[in-house]
């Protein structure tokens, strides 16, 4: 619901992650046997080698491999250019609250305070210098 997958770009990286998730997701998620059972691992010399048996798909055939259609740089790009582009949009002011490592408090979720600060990064650094000081004040002890 944070995302706006109407913007083109927004929803291009969302596909795109749905699938990275999916597919991640079936093989480690539920183990050496994958969601559907279709994966297993034999010990040999040099350790476990996953086995894909595709018996779904073509019953003549199998592959060594993990089943897993993705490269790890590639997948690493995606994510890194996911949050270069949700840093750069709309969601920009939240990007300052998160690097000032403040907590989340929820009555501030619930008067608006939040929302009011995610109007532009100048709310929100000013809503975040306020809520820092506030810390301070109560550190120190001067109530």
């Amino acid at each position: 619901m944070a995302l706006d997958i109407t913007e083109p770009a927004t929803k291009d990286f969302y596909d795109r992650l749905l699938t990275l998730r999916t597919q991640v997701r079936n093989f480690v998620a539920h183990g050496a046997f994958g969601k559907n059972g279709q994966a297993l691992s034999f010990h040999s010399e040099v350790g476990a080698v996953p086995l894909l048996l595709p018996h779904r798909q073509n019953k003549d055939r199998f592959r060594f491999g993990n089943g897993v259609d993705f490269l790890p740089p590639e997948s690493m790009q995606l994510i890194h250019d996911f949050i270069a582009h949700m840093w750069a949009g709309k969601l920009s002011p939240a990007k300052i609250y998160v690097d000032s490592a403040l907590p989340l408090i929820l009555s501030y979720v619930g008067n608006g305070t939040y929302a009011r600060a995610m109007k532009s990064d100048e709310e929100m650094n000013e809503f975040t210098e306020h809520l820092s000081h506030s810390f301070d004040d109560a550190v120190n002890m001067d109530f």
